[in-house]
């Protein structure tokens, strides 16, 4: 028996072309790639579906509904983000560190 590597499913928060064909290629053989919010320049032939034998499934998330709440939680200190986190830095400096792949999830911070 052939053991089947990848990911028993994978969700797609990002919505590029590169993060939804980076997806479909690390999901292992039928299981699903789930998308949450809308995807941008992705262009990807059903056949890429098809080859790699996966399905694809999503929802168009309200995000902008949540932050209210979340500002709240994030002020009373009720959610503590650090933990997700591989990086801190001030807005311009996160952006870079992740286009150079030194990062993943950077928590962005504006100077006041």
């Amino acid at each position: 028996m052939i053991e089947e590597v990848g990911g028993d499913a994978v969700l797609n928060c990002i919505g590029v072309g590169e993060s939804v064909s980076t997806a479909i290629k690390i999901t292992r053989p039928r299981t699903t790639v789930g998308h949450a919010g809308t995807t941008h320049d992705v262009n990807y032939s059903m056949c890429d579906m098809f080859v790699c034998i996966v399905g694809a499934a999503g929802k168009i998330v309200p995000v902008r509904q949540y932050l209210p709440k979340l500002q709240d939680s994030l002020s009373d200190k009720q959610i503590d983000p650090e933990s997700i986190f591989d990086l801190q830095r001030l807005f311009a400096d996160g952006y870079r560190a992740m286009n150079k792949r030194r990062a993943i999830k950077s928590l962005l911070w504006v100077k006041r």
